[in-house]
């Protein structure tokens, strides 16, 4: 019995967005995506008819909508338009580094970004985006100026790997890299928004703000030998009380003195 291999797989291709669904006619390699591939899919199923596509093709996104729903994207092959005398249209499944059920990387090309195609075993019904290309209108981000750096970056977020020999690091940024997160190799750990930074070092934990730092808890509490405040003024709401107050100079609305008090 033949085997169905879009049924071991559960795959189904699925319409563009605004587009009928497939006719009867389509195949995984010419899908009904409209009525401008209908009128081209009978000649491309002869012009390709009993061919082997091996090797890779360089492709560009044109649909990724269905993308969410089973990692299948629509793209044009202008290489192969001369066996059609006309670009090509794939729906093809979209390869990650690691996929599974409910789990896996999740990265989809834009619309007009280059990727390769390739064909399982040559068949042009079965073709798969295996990765990306940079070309003369895109280029790598900043982060890949230097061979040890390794970076992922969107369009808001970025994350990039040094493996600098000396000093390795982890950076994560969001947008303009305002607001950031940095794992520095025997330096710890520094978050940082605008001016607000807090620093995590081997020994001690420095936070900077701007204007105010706010701590809200049941119960606070601090624990050291010496605790310093450096403050133009220390306010306090409630009750204060300590085993012993040291001053140089008290000044208060009014004053209980209690057991050690001189007079």
């Amino acid at each position: 019995m033949p085997v169905n291999i879009e049924e071991i797989q559960g795959i189904t291709i699925p319409a563009a967005a605004d587009h009928p669904a497939p006719s009867v006619h389509s195949t995984p390699f010419f899908p009904s995506w409209g009525a401008s591939v209908d009128e081209h899919a009978e000649r491309d199923r002869k012009a390709l008819e009993g061919q082997r596509l091996y090797g890779v093709y360089s492709g560009i996104v044109i649909d990724n909508q269905s993308a969410r729903q089973q990692a299948i994207l629509r793209v044009a092959l202008p290489s192969l338009a001369e066996a059609a005398n006309h670009p090509l249209e794939v729906a093809a499944r979209l390869a990650q580094f690691l996929a599974g059920s409910g789990r896996g990387a999740w990265f989809v090309p834009d619309v007009g970004d280059e990727v390769l195609i390739a064909f399982d075993a040559g068949d042009p019904g079965r073709p798969f985006i295996i990765g990306s290309l940079w070309n003369g209108k895109t280029a790598p981000p900043p982060a890949a100026d230097t061979p040890h750096r390794h970076s992922i970056t969107t369009h808001k977020g970025t994350l990039v790997i040094d493996d600098n020999p000396e000093q390795g690091s982890v950076t994560l940024a969001l947008g303009d890299e305002q607001l950031s997160v940095v794992l520095r190799e025997g330096h710890g750990v520094e978050i940082r928004n605008g001016d607000a930074r807090v620093s995590v070092g081997n020994q001690q934990i420095e936070i900077d703000a701007v204007t105010e730092v706010t701590i809200k808890a049941s119960t606070v509490r601090l624990s050291a030998g010496v605790v310093n405040v450096d403050a133009g003024m220390l306010k306090a709401s409630g009750v204060i009380q300590a085993d012993m107050i040291i001053a140089s100079t008290v000044s208060a609305v009014t004053y209980t003195p209690g057991d050690g008090n001189i007079w």
